[in-house]
């Protein structure tokens, strides 16, 4: 077995979904600000793939109505493994990028389902907390 990612295996057209997480990744968060959906090329690496993150992210936190939120993590996570905790998310690097969509691929290939792959991403934001006055 080979440590290279089989690239027949996974698809170079997928779809991401992306969810922004109000908190932090090392403390455990059930409320999202959005879930975006965008679709991207494995073959174009993870640059782009950040860029469209950003890109979604920002447009997020311009459009939430009520509290401001600013994204201080600049990092993108993904889960390992299907029933993974919030505490084991991976961050995502130029190194381990292909390999995550090709584990995230091999989890959904065992699932028994009809919807298309999505390739779960996270990214974590904060509220805007005011000036405290003394």
């Amino acid at each position: 077995m080979t440590s290279e990612v089989d690239r027949r295996a996974v698809p170079d057209e997928a779809t991401a979904l992306l969810t922004v997480k109000i908190g932090d990744v090392s403390r455990t968060s059930r409320k999202h600000l959005t879930v975006v959906t965008f679709s991207f090329l494995l073959s174009e690496g993870l640059d782009v793939f950040r860029a469209k993150v950003d890109s979604c992210t920002d447009k997020a936190l311009e459009n939430f109505r009520g509290e401001r939120h600013v994204r201080e993590d600049r990092a993108l996570y993904m889960r390992p493994g299907a029933h993974s905790k919030q505490a084991e998310l991976v961050e995502i690097t130029p190194s381990n990028f292909e390999s995550r969509v090709a584990r995230s691929y091999k989890n959904y290939l065992k699932r028994k389902t009809e919807e298309s792959f999505q390739c779960e991403v996270y990214v974590y934001v904060k509220k805007v907390e005011p000036p405290r006055r003394r």
